[in-house]
C-alpha cells in the first residue's frame, strides 16, 4: 500500500498549546469547496500514483495559508507574469486548488467515517457469548446437548468467530430445546439477542483477505482524489513559494501554525 493511503489528516507534533481549529468565517460554504472539487477532480485524475505527495496536513490550516499566501502577491502577479521560467497558471490556481482540498477532505471524511456502534456492540456480543458457551459447556457435560458442537464453538476467539458462534449457539439451544426443557432455563431474549448480533457482525465485519466492499473501494478512491488535489496544490505552492522568496515578500508555508490562535487557559 501506498505511503499516502495509510498517512493521517492530522499533522504530527501540533502544539498542544495551539487551537488547530479554524473559526468558521474564515472558511468557505460546503457547496462551493464541493463544487471546486468536482471540477478539480478530472485534471487531479491523471496525475500517476508515483508522483503523489504524502499527505500529512491539517486541510482546513492549508486553506487558510493556501489564501494568505496567495493575497500576498496577488498584487505582484502583472510583474511575476514578466519573469522568465515562472508557472504563473500554477500560482493562479492556488486559490481554486485550495478549496479542491478542502472538499476532496470534506469526501473522505464523510466515506470513512467508522460505524460508531461497532466497538460497543462488539463487547456484548463477546459478554453474551461468554454467558451462553458456559451454559452450552455444562450442557454438555450434563449429555443434553451434543460436546462436539460445544468444543468446536469454544475455539473461537476473533470478532468473526464471535459472530459465528453467537449464530451457532442460539441454533444449538433452539435445536436442543426439547433436550433442555425442565432441566435448564434460558431466556429466549439471550438467543433473539445473540442471533441479532451474530448477524450483524458478521455483516459488518470481513476477513482480512476478503473481497474488498464497495465502501472500501469508496475510501481508497477518496484517498487517492484527496492525494492527487494535495499534490496538486502543494507543487502550485511551491511554485508561490519561490517567487514570494525572490520578490522577499513573507508568505505562509501550508502547514504553518502562525495562524492558529493559543488555546484559552484554564482558570485555576
Amino acid at each position: 500500500m501506498s505511503a499516502f493511503v495509510s498517512a493521517t489528516c492530522t499533522p504530527p507534533g501540533l502544539d498542544p498549546d495551539l487551537d488547530p481549529d479554524i473559526a468558521t468565517e474564515e472558511l468557505p460554504p460546503v457547496n462551493a469547496f464541493m463544487a471546486a472539487f468536482t471540477e478539480v477532480k478530472p485534471m487531479a485524475a491523471t496525475i500517476p500514483e508515483e508522483r503523489l505527495r504524502v499527505i500529512n496536513v491539517h486541510a482546513e490550516l492549508a486553506f487558510v495559508n493556501a489564501k494568505e499566501g496567495y493575497a500576498a502577491i496577488e498584487a505582484q502577479l502583472p510583474f511575476i507574469r514578466t519573469i522568465p521560467g515562472v508557472d504563473v497558471e500554477a500560482i493562479e490556481s492556488v486559490p481554486r486548488y485550495s478549496l479542491a482540498f478542502l472538499g476532496a477532505t470534506h469526501r473522505l471524511n464523510l466515506v470513512a467515517s467508522p460505524d460508531s456502534a461497532l466497538p460497543t456492540r462488539l463487547t456484548r456480543a463477546r459478554q453474551v457469548r461468554k454467558g451462553l458457551l458456559h451454559i452450552a459447556q455444562g450442557a454438555a457435560a450434563l449429555g443434553l446437548v451434543p460436546s462436539a458442537a460445544v468444543k468446536r464453538i469454544a475455539k473461537g476467539s476473533g470478532s468473526l468467530d464471535t459472530a459465528r458462534d453467537l449464530i451457532e449457539l442460539a441454533m444449538l439451544f433452539r435445536d436442543f430445546d426439547a433436550a433442555c426443557r425442565g432441566k435448564l432455563t434460558i431466556d429466549t431474549r439471550f438467543l433473539d439477542e445473540a442471533t441479532e448480533l451474530g448477524t450483524w457482525l458478521r455483516d459488518t465485519l470481513r476477513p482480512a483477505d476478503a473481497m474488498p466492499r464497495p465502501k472500501d473501494v469508496e475510501i481508497r478512491e477518496a484517498t487517492l482524489d484527496r492525494a492527487r488535489i494535495w499534490t496538486l496544490l502543494s507543487e502550485a505552492y511551491d511554485e508561490l513559494l519561490r517567487v514570494a522568496a525572490f520578490l522577499r515578500i513573507d508568505v505562509p508555508s501550508l502547514q504553518s501554525r502562525r495562524g492558529m490562535k493559543k488555546k484559552p487557559k484554564p482558570e485555576a
